[in-house]
């Protein structure tokens, strides 16, 4: 999605207009339009880009009420024929869409944007280090890196705590 923790002003400047841009949803095609971009696609259920395929896996930014502030998010799952199955879980808290994504995919590397982020009405809206946890718990045999630490000011994980 187009938070400016993923994609700035200064970013939509200085991206040449002419590169493949994929996007969640034909909203964010709109607005990445609007920037003067002009192959703008949409992840579909089987987006290609060579022998990579893109599919789009469940995500959700936030508990109930912070779904709909936060906005819609995707994760998505990249494969190749001689690598290994990339699972991206995007901006997403850990809930039982995470779980069903892990059994579907079955990745052997994950992505997960945890630096906790939250707010005191409403609560996080990404994972946080406990929810680390449960997907390596979910997924032993998976590399995991984690991203989104200490980027924004309502990170609440540090890399030290995930070291742990």
């Amino acid at each position: 999605h187009l938070h400016d923790d993923h994609i700035d002003e200064a970013a939509y400047e200085m991206m040449p207009k002419d590169i493949r841009f994929f996007v969640q949803d034909k909203n964010d095609r709109q607005v990445v339009m609007s920037h003067g971009f002009n192959h703008v696609e949409v992840v579909g259920d089987n987006t290609r880009v060579g022998e990579v395929s893109i599919q789009k896996a469940e995500s959700q930014h936030g508990n109930f009420i912070m779904k709909y502030p936060a906005g819609h998010t995707t994760g998505y799952v990249f494969t190749h024929p001689q690598e290994k199955t990339l699972y991206h879980a995007g901006d997403t808290i850990w809930y039982a869409g995470v779980k069903r994504n892990l059994k579907r995919f079955h990745p052997e590397v994950i992505t997960l944007n945890a630096g906790g982020n939250g707010f005191r009405l409403g609560g996080r809206v990404i994972m946080n280090d406990e929810d680390v946890v449960k997907v390596a718990a979910a997924a032993p045999n998976a590399k995991l890196f984690v991203t989104h630490l200490e980027g924004v000011n309502h990170n609440s994980v540090t890399r030290e705590m995930v070291r742990k």
